[in-house]
């Protein structure tokens, strides 16, 4: 018997891994963090990713061989996350899907793998840190569908889920430097976040902290403008 549920999948897709890497989310993170920013979409969610060893290995410029990323448990495909907050910031709980369909948990993990559950930690943290960059990212594509809840199944769409949204990059360009041809095109790349301070009021003599979005740079103009409008996760 089907259930229905109201659960949002997320999905990342493997383009997103060819233009970031773990320093400049990792930036990004820590500067939505110190303005309270750092905020996942829902309490409970799924996550899904589309990414290779190589990938994952340039993502984090690891130097030992790509292909120790295999794609087990501990190169997770689907995260289950659970967020709560407090006083001191964003926690959260995980459950990692099995290529048989079952997620396990956490305790799970480290109960029937032994030391490994130190990779899953750092996978479910890494991950959740890329979904809420990507979300606070301005040019990054965003499509949100409702999924059916009746009709023909379809391995596109999970009846598990109410919505599922989908994260890309989009059309990207390569732009040649502008000096000489030796220097090579320039591929598209995410602009970190950041915190800037900014002066107001009567003769400018108060200062305030805003968040200055990060930005995917060298991607195509009218691409950029069709994503200026305000991006909302349906609810």
């Amino acid at each position: 018997m089907e259930m229905e549920m109201d659960r949002q999948l997320f999905v990342l897709g493997e383009d997103i891994w060819n233009s970031i890497d773990c320093d400049d989310v990792i930036a990004t993170s820590n500067a939505l963090q110190e303005i309270n920013m750092f905020k996942a979409p829902f309490e409970e969610f799924d996550l899904n990713i589309t990414m290779s060893g190589q990938q994952y290995a340039k993502f984090m410029k690891v130097t030992d061989d790509p292909e120790s990323y295999g794609a087990d448990v501990f190169m997770p495909r689907t995260i289950r996350y659970k967020i709560r907050y407090d006083e001191t910031g964003i926690f959260f709980q995980y459950k990692i899907k099995l290529n048989n369909g079952d997620f396990v948990s956490r305790g799970e993990i480290k109960k029937n793998f032994n030391d490994s559950v130190k990779s899953a930690d750092h996978f479910a943290d890494v991950y959740l840190s890329v979904l809420i960059v990507l979300l606070a990212t301005k040019n990054a594509e965003k499509q949100t569908e409702q999924v059916k809840r009746h009709g023909p199944k379809s391995r596109k769409r999970p009846r598990e889920y109410r919505y599922i949204t989908t994260i890309k990059i989009g059309k990207i360009t390569e732009t040649m430097r502008s000096n000489g041809e030796s220097r090579g095109p320039v591929r598209a790349h995410l602009r970190r976040g950041h915190i800037r301070n900014q002066r107001f009021g009567e003769g400018l003599k108060e200062i305030k902290q805003i968040f200055i979005q990060p930005v995917f740079v060298n991607a195509d103009e009218g691409w950029i403008e069709n994503q200026r409008k305000e991006y909302r996760v349906k609810m």
